[in-house]
């Protein structure tokens, strides 16, 4: 139900497993991402707290709690517990995370240094690349901004970072055909 989007039937099948298993990590853990999925970040961040308060410090429960942090615009919040699973395998999209977590801070400069660096080790991932697109647009690196958002739009035709840049850069030339083809698919993909 989840994969699926049935955020409702997703919740309700948990909440009855919960009922004969109220302490199973697991479920909890699923309950919180079904929180995440439908817009209920702070129910997420209860949840997650309450997990990790409750012996189950895991990597990952830590990773999606600073995700739900972030989603809940407490960023520095989520930065700091980043910092605390960033190098760790069971949590292998912190630095995205974190550089997202640093772009909201201001942070514009060290986003661009913690996502060259996941790069270098990852190199064909398309969000990484979208976003460090948008970093390098913000940043006014336009030649940058282009090739980084090349590269992801390459693995991902759909990324939305990617799109953006390059219909921002389409823009700055005066070129409104592109900028518009860019938009327009940035918009069927997110149209928030």
């Amino acid at each position: 139900h989840l994969r699926l989007g049935h955020f409702v039937e997703a919740r309700e099948a948990l909440v009855n497993a919960l009922a004969r298993h109220p302490a199973h990590p697991a479920l909890r853990s699923t309950l919180a991402s079904v929180a995440m999925a439908s817009g209920q970040a702070d129910e997420a961040i209860e949840i997650l707290k309450a997990l990790i308060e409750g012996g189950h410090d895991h990597p990952v429960n830590r990773y999606n709690l600073a995700y739900a942090l972030m989603y809940a615009r407490r960023f520095a919040e989520a930065r700091d517990l980043l910092m605390t699973v960033l190098d760790d395998p069971a949590a292998p999209e912190a630095p995205v995370l974190l550089a997202r977590c640093l772009h909201h801070l201001g942070e514009t400069d060290e986003a661009i240094e913690r996502l060259n660096k996941f790069l270098t080790q990852h190199p064909g991932h398309s969000e990484a690349l979208g976003f460090l697109s948008l970093l390098h647009l913000d940043s006014m690196h336009s030649q940058e901004a282009r090739q980084s958002a090349e590269q992801a739009i390459q693995r991902n035709p759909d990324d939305l970072s990617a799109l953006v840049t390059l219909g921002s850069l389409a823009l700055e030339t005066q070129d409104d055909k592109v900028s518009t083809e860019y938009f327009e698919h940035a918009l069927q993909r997110n149209p928030k």
